[in-house]
């Protein structure tokens, strides 16, 4: 299970005695190319060795003509933890923040490439500079625990629920997924994005498609797919995958297009928010012909993730398509996620039910309802209520590692607007439950259900996977109580309210197939899901005699736990038949 833990990390200071001043000159006594090659190790690491003690990353670390260097720091850094009592094993030295962090001030760095990066120093050169960056990942965790005190939180889930979701908010996307399996789910999102600009915004298209040297966005696929696929399923365990053209069928539209994805030594870099480098740019050229693959999600994520930002760019610089100051923003938000995908996957996963079913565009336009739930789906006395969102918390929000902020940007999101006086997600659940429980004539769309029988699972649908961090459903849970205690009808009901639960996008997709198969699944999953994230769960074990500080944190963790970290935990997904499916149309020779 994908559930986020907190581990002492390993700090420059508790083995040097004191903080590193000065990082440049480490910095500068390695290439550019060398670094690219320790950092993509480095993130295969990180990825792939979920405990990772000390003394075994220092076998690996260090070459073995340079064991006298390695023990004299082994020694520093035993004497150090041990004098604060930490368990040597359970230190943490490599992680994504600090790969990706060290990975940015290398390209934003402007110096002379040394002739030779291979001196017998230089290995102890890249651990200190690495544990210089921990100690900021390391005070920023300080200064978020001490942001978030316990005197003002005296409800222990509570605040770490504040804490989770402002330590772990801003890289929640990069750490705790798979790469293979957001290889597939990001390939179907493409598909269907790619297929939806094609049939609303041709012009569009096209000028996304030109950098990349192709007319087709099945040609673009065709050549982004192999690229993400070798970092989903590498060839080897050093973690240096690179992809060659040299023998290359088409040769300079294969440069285009990886060139398109690289990042270049020659090149200048200003380092920016939220490693929005790194995730534009996965591949480092190490040739004129060779690319190494820097990260395995990351490449992966390059297939649908950046094509968003990419269009975005695209209608602010190119005036006459007339989609800039925030249209596009507005209608890839609203008519392809919250209608054109959603609405696909929906209506999949229902495909075999006899539920009663409505996506909230067909509400609207058949029955001239203006207050409709995004999706609404009944079986008997039990309601399935939709709310969609493609919303998310810009860059430097997510950044600011202060929750009073990005509580502020997810209030003005997912639940009431300031700037139009507008209900959002969470209150506007809140409204359509009112309405069923009420049976107005804003329910005319389902006449025959039972208003003093039905339970309701309020469901928020979100885009953004930032919004399954650990803690996130927890907030806006509470929001929706607060919602309930204030409103009479919705008081009175509230035994038949079933918790609020976030579902991201690809977890739908992802789980697709099971859920169409076996329609009671999804249900079970929800109430399961509701019992082990239910906070009496905490209190139960802090009565319990003997529990050490570990256990009950892990015990927190669990609870704050997202759906789709849960549902992982426990089902082991099928390929998405719908990945054969555009796969085959992908591939398919022409007749």
């Amino acid at each position: 299970m994908a559930n986020f833990h907190r581990q002492l990390l390993a700090k420059y200071s508790i083995v040097y005695g004191e903080k590193l001043e000065d990082n440049i000159p480490l910095l500068t006594s390695i290439a550019k190319p060398m670094w690219a090659k320790i950092i993509a190790r480095l993130n295969h690491l990180a990825r792939t060795r979920h405990y990772y003690p000390p003394r075994e990353l220092f076998a690996e670390w260090f070459n073995r003509d340079n064991v006298e260097l390695a023990n004299e720091i082994w020694d520093r850094f035993v004497f150090g933890y041990k004098e604060l009592g930490a368990s040597i094993p359970h230190i943490k030295i490599i992680n994504i923040w600090s790969n990706l962090t060290l990975l940015d001030l290398v390209l934003s760095s402007n110096y002379e490439q040394p002739e030779d990066s291979n001196k017998p120093e230089l290995e102890g050169n890249i651990l200190k500079l690495y544990l210089a960056i921990n100690e900021e990942a390391a005070d920023r965790t300080d200064k978020i625990f001490a942001q978030i005190p316990a005197k003002d939180f005296p409800n222990i889930i509570d605040r770490f629920a504040r804490i989770g979701v402002t330590l772990v908010y801003p890289y929640h996307d990069l750490n705790h997924f798979e790469p293979i399996e957001m290889f597939f789910v990001n390939f179907i999102k493409s598909i269907y994005c790619l297929k939806w600009l094609e049939a609303t915004n041709p012009e569009l298209l096209k000028k996304f498609l030109a950098p990349y040297g192709v007319d087709d966005w099945k040609d673009y696929l065709k050549a982004v797919l192999p690229v993400a696929h070798l970092a989903a399923v590498p060839n080897n365990d050093t973690g240096l995958n690179y992809l060659e053209i040299t023998n290359s069928e088409n040769k300079e539209k294969a440069k285009v297009i990886l060139d398109h994805l690289s990042l270049k030594q020659e090149a200048e870099y200003i380092q920016k928010n939220d490693f929005l480098l790194s995730r534009a740019n996965p591949l480092y050229r190490v040739g004129e012909e060779s690319y190494l693959i820097l990260d395995s999600l990351l490449t992966v994520n390059r297939i649908y993730n950046s094509m968003f930002f990419e269009l975005l760019r695209i209608t602010e610089k190119e005036k006459e398509l007339k989609l800039a100051k925030g249209k596009f923003f507005s209608i890839y938000t609203f008519e392809f996620i919250e209608q054109y995908l959603s609405y696909a996957i929906l209506d999949e996963i229902y495909s075999k039910t006899r539920y009663l079913k409505f996506s909230g565009q067909k509400i609207a336009i058949e029955f001239g309802i203006d207050t409709e739930p995004d999706y609404y789906a009944r079986n008997g006395n039990k309601v399935f209520l939709y709310e969609i969102k493609g919303s998310f918390v810009t860059g430097p929000t997510k950044q600011s590692l202060n929750f009073q902020e990005i509580e502020h940007e997810l209030r003005e999101k997912f639940l009431f607007d300031t700037s139009d006086n507008g209900n959002k997600a969470v209150k506007q659940l809140a409204e359509r439950m009112k309405i069923l429980f009420e049976k107005s004539a804003k329910s005319a769309y389902d006449p025959n259900y039972k208003p003093k029988n039905i339970r309701i699972f309020p469901i928020l649908i979100v885009s953004e996977l930032m919004m399954t961090t650990p803690g996130m459903n927890h907030i806006l849970n509470e929001w929706l109580l607060v919602e309930i205690e204030c409103d009479d009808t919705l008081k009175s009901s509230k035994n038949r309210i079933h918790q609020l639960t976030i579902i991201d996008i690809d977890t739908l997709i992802r789980f697709s197939k099971e859920f169409r198969d076996d329609p009671s699944l999804f249900e079970g999953m929800l109430l399961e899901y509701e019992r082990v994230s239910n906070p009496a769960r905490v209190d139960s074990i802090k009565k319990k005699t003997g529990v050490t500080e570990q256990e009950l944190e892990a015990r927190i963790w669990s609870t704050l736990n997202s759906f789709g970290s849960y549902l992982r935990g426990i089902l082991k997904p099928r390929i998405p038949e719908i990945f054969y499916e555009f796969a085959g149309d992908l591939f398919k020779k022409p007749e």
